[in-house]
């Protein structure tokens, strides 16, 4: 083989292989769920400078991740009656703009490879009120 030839199916493997590469790396993570949702409300006690529990619940549900408007925006409707808007990076963290307390370093959650989500969120009200979202999700292999 000649210069040019092996140049040319050099130059022609790798424009397959780009090609082939998904660039919007929320694809690994679109698609449908299941989703465990251990939901905590707690109120703060002003008298007593503790936080009192109000209830604990259980929720598993069938839900979706779609895309955002955004290149780096998933959907993730994890209840009924529940979705958030998170970015995701390269390496799979999560961040949302739903109260700034975080699980470990700077992020609200991650994915593990493509099929394990972890995401805390923490909704705050006027009074003291304080709601707890921990979600875990497997994602639904396709048939």
């Amino acid at each position: 083989m000649n210069r040019i030839t092996i140049t040319m199916a050099v130059a022609a493997i790798l424009l397959l292989f780009f090609m082939g590469c998904d660039k919007d790396i929320r694809n690994r993570y679109t698609g449908d769920w299941e989703f465990v949702t251990k939901i905590d409300s707690s109120q703060f006690d002003y008298e007593l400078n503790k936080w009192i529990p109000l209830g604990f619940d259980v929720i598993s549900y069938s839900g979706k991740i779609i895309h955002g408007k955004n290149n780096d925006e998933l959907i993730i409707q994890y209840t009924a009656q529940n979705e958030v808007t998170v970015w995701v990076n390269h390496n799979g963290n999560l961040w949302t703009s739903v109260y700034p307390i975080s699980t470990g370093g700077d992020r609200h959650g991650y994915f593990e490879e493509k099929d394990k989500m972890y995401l805390t969120l923490h909704y705050s009200k006027y009074g003291g009120f304080l709601t707890s979202h921990i979600i875990e999700g497997t994602k639904k292999e396709r048939m």
